[in-house]
């Protein structure tokens, strides 16, 4: 049970007390890097704004940050979210039960490209049932460490144009990626019925450097049945790292019949992938043939043509 605001002072800036982080972030000068402490649990009525130019850390010191919503029941529909950010602001102890915290939103036009959030630890809850993220990003999001758990939506949401890098987290509820998005390490899993991907990336750019991942995807099918029948990192990227990431992978040998091929099909298959020239077994694809199975079921004919090299498969 959070306790409503009642007047008396809720955080300080160096010793001095104020009734509510709005009231002190007004008394902060554009481009003085700021700390803000909480000295009691805090509800707001309504998302707390860091306008640009402001350069300010929030420090929880254990407590926690939630909208009034979802004082009500943490399992309600929330609809409002904590904290909008458009200047830079890190995050850290404690905890925030919200929609989520945007970082870049801006109702009245374009995001705010240059805002930036870094988020040094914490737990972070998304509430909302129809899309709540516990951080909606259109700026750039560094995510050092921190528990973040969605009951509705991707628990982490960064859109075209922007940036995350996540350097450890434990994330419940997956990630959804239009931007250029890094993971350096992490624990990262899927929680819901109708969000099966650990990660969902249509952007630009994915790297992952480590992590463990867990959840339940597409599929797709590889047009040779073994290690030594396809490249032993492309197998290892299929059989071993993409499966973590809920993308499952049925093998076929090169030489199936239409009929074999076509069985192989399923409902959420969104690909079909084939070797040229396997390495290391040298046997020859039949690209006609699978591209013609994959056209047929929609899908599109992907060719590693390393081996053969343009020069010798026209």
């Amino acid at each position: 049970n959070l306790p409503n605001n009642d007047g008396t002072p809720s955080v300080e800036i160096n010793g001095v007390s104020y009734n509510s982080i709005e009231s002190a972030i007004e008394d902060i000068e554009d481009g003085v890097a700021t700390v803000i402490e909480l000295s009691k649990n805090i509800v707001v009525e309504s998302p707390i704004v860091i306008p640009a130019g402001k350069v300010v850390t929030i420090d929880l010191k254990g407590y926690s940050l939630a909208v009034a919503d979802a004082e009500v029941s943490r399992a309600t529909n929330v609809t409002t979210y904590a904290i909008n950010n458009h200047g830079t602001l890190t995050l850290k102890n404690g905890e925030v039960y919200a929609r989520g915290i945007y970082n870049g939103y801006n109702p009245e036009g374009e995001p705010v490209a240059t805002a930036k959030l870094t988020i040094e630890n914490g737990t972070y809850n998304a509430l909302g049932t129809n899309g709540g993220a516990c951080v909606f990003n259109y700026g750039e999001v560094v995510i050092n460490n921190g528990t973040f758990t969605s009951i509705g939506g991707y628990s982490l949401n960064t859109q075209a144009g922007s940036k995350m890098t996540i350097n450890n987290a434990t994330v419940t509820g997956g990630i959804y990626s239009e931007g250029e998005l890094t993971i350096n390490n992490g624990k990262i899993k899927t929680n819901r019925g109708g969000y099966t991907h650990a990660i969902y990336h249509a952007g630009e750019t994915l790297t992952i450097y480590a992590g463990e991942f867990e959840g339940n995807g597409n599929e797709v099918i590889n047009a040779n049945s073994s290690k030594a029948l396809i490249y032993g990192g492309t197998f290892n990227l299929f059989n071993v790292t993409m499966r973590k990431l809920g993308i499952e992978f049925t093998f076929v040998t090169p030489d199936c019949t239409e009929e074999e091929l076509n069985a192989a099909f399923k409902p959420n298959t969104k690909a079909v992938f084939g070797e040229t020239i396997a390495n290391p077994a040298l046997t020859v694809l039949d690209i006609e043939k699978f591209a013609q199975a994959a056209h047929s079921h929609g899908v599109p004919l992907i060719v590693d043509n390393t081996f053969a090299t343009p020069v010798n498969c026209r």
